[in-house]
This record gives C-alpha cells, structure tokens and sequence, in this order.
C-alpha cells in the first residue's frame, strides 16, 4: 500500500453536524477498502484568490492515509458526487513523510513581497530608452 495525501474543501454554508457526517463518510471509503486513515487535520476557513462557484472562502481538510490506488479512485469518485466539496487534490506521499500543518504565513498573498519602488524602476529605464532612439 502506498501512502497519499487528500486535501479537499467544503463549502462554507455547510454545518458542523453535516461537515463531521462528510469526514466520516470519507473516511469509511479508505476504512471499506482495508486502507488506513492515518491523519485527518481541519486547516479552518481560508479565502480564496479567486471565487469558486461563486463562494469566496471554503473549509479546508486534510487525510493522510494508506491505501490501494483503488481506494484513493472510489474516494475522489465520492468527493466529486458531494455538492458541499467544492475542490479536493490527492497526492502520492514519499513512505516516511508525515504532513505539516500550513500556518497562516503560508497563505500570504505573493504580490506583498514585491517592493512598491520596482514598477517606477522600470518606467525610468523604458523612458530613457526612448529618449535614446529618438
């Protein structure tokens, strides 16, 4: 068996009763298959860059579990017919890697780190390109 890791979102009108009935529902897939569910982590509610279907945050999970490709098929079978899972991501771990927890600098948008100064920099450079041609 090999090991992987599935990330997946939920929607964010989804209740805490309803969200606890989803992991374990889930989790009963990788459980049927004779897989193992080594982990299960609630990263909370982030925001997205972007809306998808028209929500600007979600509820993001993470399993880390052993199991057969089968399983991980019948899994992502099962998140796709979900309405309330609005993106998942599974991925093969390396045998002795265990998952890291994001923190909050991990969700920072990029474009901070960028200096402010940089795009007039640039002006400068094109302006006097031109004044050279001419």
């Amino acid at each position: 068996m090999k090991r992987y890791e599935t990330v997946f979102i939920l929607s964010p009108d989804v209740s805490e009763q309803e969200t606890n009935q989803i992991i374990s529902s889930f989790g009963q897939v990788i459980a049927e298959g004779k897989g193992t569910l080594i982990q299960t982590d609630r990263w909370g509610k982030r925001r997205f860059a972007f809306p998808i279907y028209k929500f600007g945050e979600g509820n993001y999970y993470l399993f880390f579990y052993e199991a057969d490709g089968s399983i991980v098929k019948e899994l992502e079978r099962k998140m796709r017919m979900n309405e309330n899972v609005l993106r998942f991501l599974t991925v093969q771990s390396k045998s002795g890697q265990t998952p890291i927890r994001p923190t909050d600098s991990d969700f920072q948008p990029v474009i901070s780190s960028v200096p402010k100064e940089e795009p007039l920099i640039q002006e400068k450079v094109i302006e006097e390109e031109k004044n050279e041609r001419r």
